[in-house]
């Protein structure tokens, strides 16, 4: 069966033991040769936290986020891709200029975390990510890298980036409105890439978050096999008893 991938489903399933350990056919079928970031998400260790340990799952896609630009109307207000953090904010400004919000955004549900993520990742290395999604070290909240984040997403709000009524759109509605045309670019990931080729009516593209070195992206959900359970976790037991 197919399940969500990550630390708090498959992870949390393989510690209480409800999921197969497929290390062994991982072997078998070649699965421990794809490469090794994509294999992040397939193993988990004793704690079921994802990156090390046994074999769990095996993804059936890949995901990563992205820009999705509407060509038209960069076309129309003479605005060119940009390679930079400041060439992507100038681009945004002669939008805003134009009466123009750039960014669709969805802040109800996950897409604005996707921004915030990226603008964290600008500040980043590969000891951060592991820290905070790998649990390898301790993250620090009010380090640069999220602090960045933060301010510059206030900032992109303040200066008209993001509307601020973004906060209570869902990420349906804000997939909905660049296929409408109404906003001229989105950051969310490749999900979204089927139905903007089937939905919008408008020449589109991609490109990845700029300047950044450090993009989010991993295996997708994966395939997994049912166990059955070793123990019955403790926490449960005693939320049951009378």
């Amino acid at each position: 069966m197919e399940y969500n991938k990550g630390n708090a489903t498959a992870g949390l399933l393989s510690k209480q033991g409800l999921l197969t350990d497929l290390t062994e056919e991982a072997g078998k079928r070649g699965w421990d040769k794809i490469g090794p970031s994509l294999q992040t998400t397939s193993k988990y260790d004793a704690e079921g936290i994802m990156g090390d340990g046994s074999w769990y799952g095996v993804p059936n896609y890949a995901e990563y986020v992205m820009v999705y630009y509407n060509k038209d109307l960069f076309a129309k207000h003479k605005v060119q891709v940009p390679t930079t953090l400041a060439e992507f904010e100038a681009a945004m400004d002669t939008f805003t200029k134009a009466g123009v919000t750039p960014l669709s955004v969805g802040g109800a549900e996950y897409p604005a975390q996707q921004i915030l993520y990226e603008l964290a990742l600008s500040k980043a290395n590969r000891s951060f990510v592991d820290s905070f999604q790998l649990y390898k070290g301790k993250v620090d909240f009010k380090g640069p890298e999220f602090t960045y984040a933060a301010t510059t997403f206030a900032d992109w709000v303040k200066k008209g980036y993001i509307a601020k009524n973004s906060a209570g759109i869902k990420a349906e509605d804000m997939g909905v409105a660049f296929t409408q045309g109404k906003f001229p670019m989105v950051v969310s990931g490749s999900w979204w890439y089927g139905r903007f080729v089937a939905e919008a009516k408008f020449e589109w593209g991609t490109f990845l978050f700029p300047g950044n070195t450090l993009h989010p992206g991993s295996g997708g959900n994966i395939w997994v096999v049912p166990g059955t359970r070793r123990t019955r976790p403790s926490r449960t037991t005693s939320s049951t008893s009378p």
